[in-house]
């Protein structure tokens, strides 16, 4: 499990915050991730309550729709 907490920080380390705002958001994700705590839901509807989710705008440019996609990281 360490090795993907390692790969999501060295991520979130190369986003360039727009504002000071943003880099306090990257630095508190940063940190709860170092932390050890249960990142990934385990269980529905939100355990943990703060857990990992990804989101996904799809487009369809033959019908040129837009769809919104929620996912889950595992």
């Amino acid at each position: 499990m360490q090795d993907i907490r390692a790969k999501i920080s060295d991520l979130l380390r190369q986003v360039s915050p727009f504002d000071q705002v943003e880099a306090a958001h990257i630095k508190d994700v940063l940190d709860w991730i170092a932390s050890g705590v249960e990142i990934f839901r385990i269980e529905k509807p939100a355990r943990p309550l703060k857990h990992l989710v990804s989101y996904a705008v799809l487009v369809d440019t033959k019908e040129k729709k837009f769809y919104y996609w929620i996912t889950k990281m595992p």
